[in-house]
């Protein structure tokens, strides 16, 4: 799943509540917040918004938030210095008519 920013969220928040046909006020009663951030989290020009905000304002219009550990594990020193050595190695050239050439 690709990452979200707080534009795309505000799209998605948008377009759900348009599918549920909620109000930016209804929305705005449920976060606990003006009318005005609803609408400038939908347009995406709000700079900064609380998390509690924007996880309420999900929440009412039927999104929810899922945190997933990202595992991430760095290289070791032998994955780095195989995959460099392959870089290293130089590659064949094609040749016209050569067996394997252009398959």
């Amino acid at each position: 799943m690709p990452h979200l920013d707080l534009f795309e969220i505000g799209k998605l928040i948008r377009q759900h509540r348009r599918w549920r046909r909620l109000t930016q006020q209804e929305v705005a009663k449920a976060a606990g917040c003006t009318k005005q951030l609803i609408l400038l989290l939908e347009d995406g020009r709000a700079p900064t918004v609380p998390f509690r905000v924007v996880l309420a304002a999900m929440n009412r219009v039927g999104l929810d938030l899922r945190v997933v550990r990202y595992q991430y594990r760095p290289p070791t020193l032998e994955e780095v210095q195989t995959q460099n050595e392959r870089d290293d190695t130089p590659e064949q050239e094609a040749v016209w008519g050569a067996p394997g050439a252009f398959r």
